[in-house]
């Protein structure tokens, strides 16, 4: 084990898939498993037959190009993947400091087995075919020489240390550093023993040739373990050595990407180096693919343009007719292969998906796709009142040309919407004027920054800036500009309205910068990273010679979800934003890295609060500062003191038989001064098991419900989360009962309509799940108008107390009206039974509430553990106010108990949190409704309205178990009340939506109450609904 000081944090997107330009794929020996390789420094293995990604191989990153990838290749055996990756160690980026990491990771653990460093630039490596050798291209820093090098494969998978001696070697070239590339020839060795390797590269000293014309060389490795060199070839043709594909027969190569008169075919060549063919392609080839038997050759597209094409040629003897062509993809396409029953895999788009199409066509034929939430950002542009909107599709375009925005984030509110169209006319994109000023890129310029009318070149600090992708002035005349290698650089406009470009960089982007808009606070830049970053104006213009790095950065997946974060880490985020981004932690050259999305650290870096400041100060810094000013801590938190700890399984750590499961498990801290506090596992959803760690193994014996059984084992530290270890175990049969429940409607938001319309669908699934009938419904009502202690800005309520009333009577007897009868029977008609509690007012003291908590908590347990086979329900109504403290004492969310002082929220508040390690630790289902009014939001102290968002993300967080959380409103909204329905607006929908239903189940009833409050208030008011875990449907309500 590493000391906690060897580990170092690196912030990652992670979104599903790559979030860069993938460069390489791979398919493993078997045929089983993808493996791809991108320019976002993971190489992830995908499961060809589920189409799911099994796992990621993680080396040693860092910032800028530090850790790039450059190849890998697959061990003939399918066990080990060997990879080069380029490293910076003395953070110089000049290619004349670079070294490359030799790494080798068992494919089947994602373990780092072996490695070396190797001083120099690698560009390729390969296997021979029966994995005894593996032969290597590159630069040694030492000489300005390409090496063809072969190493022992035995030799170099015996551990770690310093670069071994190659068997044989042999130069490509002298005094140069280009790239070359190398393969054996696919076949078994010679009679003789030998080994056939081919290697290409540029040539740029041939007296006459054309630039970046190639050369091939062939070598002979022979049993005597020496390089002899059967030929080198001078080309004539500009050829890209990267695409080097080598079969038995053949060699490929593409033509280079210069320009599109000349670079739009490939060549084939023999074991000669003799030209059989140069075929030619209506777009720029990018790296083909052999098939298996070497029959068929496919080649992706290196350019962006409308039409991306992937080609499948027959071979035939090298005369290379058309077989197949697909048009899936969006954007360029580098990674390919085909399979062995015919199917084509090719990797690229805005998305890097991963597409599967038949051959068989002349047309290729769509069968799936792998791809993530993430997208490339084309256009960004800014509203006077600080919203961002944002496009994500390069083909809708508006008349002019440009490209449509399609999403709005609203940074004052925090929240995602789509495009009001009708105000595109509001957002300041690109500004390429400044009075009379215009920037130019062009060929006037020399495809160099220039400004017009003075047609002068913008001053560059070392007139090699070519290539620019965004250009445009702010609102005070600053000039920015963004180039294809994510750099982001600004001139400020000096005084006597000249510019001056300096050394310093914006830092952020990890990809091409595409788009940029500057207005009022915010200059926003975006890309191919698929990550908004915004940067306040006045740093930006404030010419330190410092780099800058962003104040906030923003992702928005296609599934809506979004997350936005500091530089240290702070976020806030939607119900599941959290898991798209998170640490890439290094463990060293020796293991390897780790990664944890952000959720593992929510009560750390879960601070809506920070990012809120960092909005209104524009920096992490200055936000800290407000915020201690404030009495809220500020201290910086490293990511590397408080990592997860890993829970894993012991050897034969599952022992599953008709009713019961064992599981024998370890968890382990991975940071020795923060000890694991707890462990506990979920069982579909439920809360199953709760313990104290064990220095060894834990061992724990679960019951098994009907059907399947999903179990998540957990473990956590004072500051962090385990990832869970997930197993899924089959119980006994379940019984196909035909009761409420077995055939429920699909739970999840939507419209009611849209939940009746699944229910068919969801109720197969149930009958494997074995949907048990409900129970007994327990209630704990709560009702606070009257508070002991009122403040200015939180006074007493009218309507809370009848709200908790109308709750009582409705789910608890089944009466949609009337008074409070403690005395009448208790009857909810989806139940078998009912026991209801009810706090008003005076009665709702925080030690009441817990109080009444504890008891039912105590009630559900003692029947679970008499092992009852009936679901029970805890439903918990909270009304009145909601709170959140924020100070150097603490950080909390709290309901405005009757008691409750606002000087002293600690001693006499109570505790959402606090109150959701009582509920979410139950075997039951649970819900927890309130309708909080938020009416302390504007305020600015240490003492704020409630975030519904922040309440249910830390209550879920408690225990990561399947529960509904049901909010009135937003937390930038007032949860409303009204005289004339004598109720919160909330509640009386809820009461609306009961009234014509005979039955009602949890997703109609959150689809029925989202429309009426929206539709009552004019939509000033929100609910906002959150369903955590697999839940089964669950009927509420019945009469």
């Amino acid at each position: 084990m590493k000391k906690t000081a060897n580990y170092e944090a690196f912030l990652k997107l992670e979104t599903g898939a790559h979030t860069a330009r993938v460069n390489q794929l791979l398919v493993t020996p078997d045929g089983r498993s993808l493996i791809t390789a991108g320019g976002d420094k993971t190489i992830r293995v995908w499961d060809i037959e589920s189409k799911t990604q099994t796992r990621m191989l993680l080396g040693e990153i860092g910032p800028g190009s530090h850790g790039s990838l450059q190849a890998m290749a697959i061990s003939p055996n399918g066990k080990y993947l060997a990879s080069l990756a380029w490293m910076y160690p003395d953070g110089n980026f000049d290619a004349q400091f670079r070294q490359t990491d030799v790494r080798f990771f068992e494919i089947a653990t994602g373990n780092l087995q072996a490695g070396f460093r190797f001083p120099g630039t690698l560009q390729d490596l390969d296997f021979s075919r029966d994995g005894k050798y593996l032969v290597i291209a590159g630069n040694p820093n030492d000489s300005r020489r390409g090496m063809v090098m072969v190493y022992e494969s035995k030799a170099v998978l015996t551990g770690f240390g310093k670069k071994p001696a190659p068997l044989a070697s042999a130069a490509l070239y002298e005094n140069d550093l280009i790239p070359s590339y190398v393969r054996f020839v696919p076949e078994k060795a010679g009679k003789d023993g030998s080994y056939r390797v081919v290697a290409a590269s540029w040539e740029h000293w041939r007296p006459n040739a054309p630039e970046y014309s190639g050369r091939l060389y062939s070598f002979s490795l022979s049993s005597a373990q020496k390089l002899t060199k059967l030929f080198e070839k001078e080309l004539d043709d500009q050829i890209a050595p990267d695409s080097l594909a080598v079969g038995r027969q053949f060699i490929i190569v593409t033509a280079a990407a210069l320009s599109e008169e000349k670079n739009k075919k490939f060549y084939c060549y023999d074991h000669e180096g003799q030209l059989v063919n140069a075929v030619d392609s209506e777009t720029v080839p990018a790296p083909p693919a052999f098939s298996p038997d070497e029959n068929q050759l496919i080649v992706g597209q290196r350019e962006d343009k409308a039409l991306i094409q992937v080609k499948v040629y027959d071979v035939a003897y090298g005369s290379f007719p058309l077989k197949s062509a697909y048009f899936g993809h969006d954007s360029e396409v580098w990674g390919v292969a085909l399979l062995k029953d015919g199917m084509a895999v090719s990797v690229g788009g805005d998305q890097n998906a991963i597409h599967f199409w038949e051959t068989k066509h002349m047309e290729g034929k769509f069968v799936a796709e792998l791809k993530g939430v993430g997208r490339v950002v084309h256009v960004v542009g800014i509203s006077p009142d600080e919203q961002i909107g944002f496009g994500m599709r390069d083909d809708l375009r508006l008349k002019n040309g440009n490209i449509v925005l399609q999403r709005v984030f609203d940074l004052r509110s925090m929240t995602l919407k789509s495009f009001p169209f009708q105000q595109a006319i509001d957002f300041r994109r690109a500004q390429k004027t400044f009075g009379e000023k215009q920037l130019d890129f062009s060929d006037r310029f020399n495809w160099n920054l220039g400004l017009l009318p003075d047609m002068e070149l913008f001053p560059l600090p070392t007139g090699e800036w070519y290539n620019v992708s965004t250009y445009g002035f702010t609102e005070k005349g600053s000039v920015v500009a963004g180039s294809p290698d994510g750099k982001v650089r600004v001139a400020p406009r000096r005084p006597e309205g000249y510019y001056q470009m300096s050394e310093r960089n914006l830092v952020g982007h990890e990809a091409a910068v595409l788009d940029h808009a500057a207005g009022g606070r915010w200059l926003v830049t975006t890309g191919a990273d698929q990550v908004l970053r915004l940067w306040f104006v006045d740093d930006v213009e404030d010419d330190t010679g410092e780099h800058l790095y962003p104040a906030l950065n923003l992702f928005v997946g296609s599934d809506d979800e979004w997350v936005i974060w500091s530089k240290s880490g702070y976020y806030n985020a939607s119900q599941h934003g959290d898991q798209r981004f998170g640490y890439h932690i290094n463990r060293g050259a020796e293991m390897e890295a780790l990664y944890f999305p952000s959720d593992r650290f929510i009560k750390t870096f879960f601070r809506p609060d920070v990012i809120q400041s960092i909005f209104e100060h524009g920096s992490e810094a200055r936000a800290l500062e407000a915020l201690g000013g404030q009495g809220q801590s500020q201290e910086a938190i490293h990511v590397e003191t408080i990592l997860p700890p890993i829970v894993e399984l012991a050897p034969n750590g599952i022992a599953a038989e008709a009713k019961k499961v064992a599981f024998k498990f370890l968890a382990q801290a991975l940071n020795p001064g923060a000890p694991v506090t707890r462990v506990w596992i979920i069982q579909n959803d439920q809360f199953a098991w709760e313990g104290k760690p064990k220095k060894g193994t834990n061992k724990v014996t679960l019951p098994l419900e009907p059907g399947r059984n999903r179990f998540k084992i957990f473990a956590e530290t004072k500051n962090s989360k385990s990832v869970p270890l997930v197993y899924d175990v089959m119980g006994p049969p379940p019984k196909t009962t035909g009761k409420r429940n077995a055939s429920g409607p699909l739970e999840g938001l939507g419209t009611a309509r849209g939940a009746k319309a699944a229910e068919a669908a969801r109720s197969q699934a149930n009958a494997l799940l074995g949907a048990q009938e409900n129970g007994t419904l327990y209630i704990l009502s709560v009702g606070v108008s009257t508070l002991q202690n009122e403040t200015d800005d939180f006074k007493s309520l009218t309507f809370a107390d009848d709200d908790a009333i109308s709750i009582y009577n409705a789910f608890g007897k089944s009466k949609l009206s009337g008074k409070l009868d403690k005395k009448g029977a208790l009857k909810n008609k989806a139940f078998q039974s009912v026991e209801a509690t009810i706090l008003l007012n005076q009665q709702a003291t925080k030690a009441a509430i817990f109080k009444a908590v504890d008891k039912i908590c105590e009630k559900i347990r003692k029947r679970n553990a008499s092992g009852k086979q009936q679901r029970d329900v805890f439903l918990l109504f909270l009304s009145g106010h909601g709170v959140r403290r924020s100070d150097d004492f603490e950080r909390e969310l709290y309901f405005w108990c009757y008691d409750l002082m606002k000087t002293s929220t600690r001693a006499t508040g109570l505790s959402f949190i606090e109150l959701g390690e009582k509920i979410t630790s139950l075997p039951a289902d649970v819900i927890l409704a309130t309708d909080a009014c938020h009416s302390g939001m504007a305020g600015s102290d240490a003492v704020r309205g409630l975030d519904p968002n922040e309440l249910a993300k830390r209550i879920y967080a408690i225990n990561e178990r399947g529960l509904y959380i049901l909010n009135a409103s937003r937390s930038e909204e007032y949860a409303r009340e009204h005289e004339a329905i004598g109720h919160g607006v909330f509640t009386k929908s809820l009461l609306e939506a009961l009234e014509f239903e005979t039955d009602m189940s949890m997703m109609n009833l959150m689809a029925s109450v989202q429309r009426r409050v929206l539709y009552y208030t004019n939509h000033l008011q929100t609910p906002v609904f959150r369903m955590y875990g697999d839940l089964l449907p669950l009927t509420m309500y019945g009469k």
